[in-house]
């Protein structure tokens, strides 16, 4: 016999692709009544202990994703954005009141047509990210001649929740503001 598992649609779940093969051999012992020995080899050929103190396994994972997207504005006021321009957003997970760098993106090659760009980080979890994060956003200080920099720190939560469908509830709480903006501000350098 071939015992396997019949794979469901249950979202979220692997189901095991484990097979066994089952072997009974009877034997009559002369006076009427039979001895049946059962055998087990797993599907590589493997013998496998079987019995009622050992059943067969089949194991299966459930797994669970889900992400979310969130960002700002950088406005440089003061000017348009110029070649060469660029600024770099931080993104630290806070535990313990430690800070861990988990992302960063750099707004470069920018129009000089304006002096607004928008920018965004994704945050991706499985099953085992189930929880709140706390998070910081921070613009690293920069070198752009007589720009001054935003020091401001945007904190925030990220609830992560299992549905028990196969995805993560993934939401944003505990937050200032809509959207995460930063404003450096542009003075005219005056030559010697």
């Amino acid at each position: 016999y071939t015992l396997a598992e019949v794979e469901g649609d249950a979202p979220g779940i692997t189901y095991s692709t484990q097979e066994y093969t089952i072997t009974v051999e009877v034997t009559d012992n002369g006076d009427g009544t039979l001895t049946p020995v059962v055998s087990a080899k797993d599907k590589d050929g493997n013998a496998v202990a079987y019995g009622q103190e050992n059943p067969l396994e089949f194991v299966n994972t459930y797994n669970a994703e889900g992400k979310i997207t969130f960002g700002g504005t950088k406005t440089l006021e003061g000017r348009n954005f110029q070649a060469g321009d660029a600024f770099i957003f931080d993104l630290y997970e806070v535990k313990d009141g430690a800070e861990t760098l988990v992302d960063s993106m750099t707004l470069e090659n920018l129009s000089a047509e304006t002096n607004r760009a928008d920018y965004a980080f994704d945050l991706a979890y499985d099953i085992h990210g189930e929880g709140d994060h706390s998070y910081v956003i921070k613009e690293r200080p920069g070198d752009i001649v007589g720009v001054t920099n935003d020091d401001k720190e945007w904190r925030f939560t990220v609830s992560v929740t299992d549905k028990g469908t196969g995805a993560l509830a993934v939401v944003l709480l505990s937050f200032e503001e809509d959207t995460f903006d930063f404003t450096n501000v542009y003075t005219e350098v005056k030559g010697d």
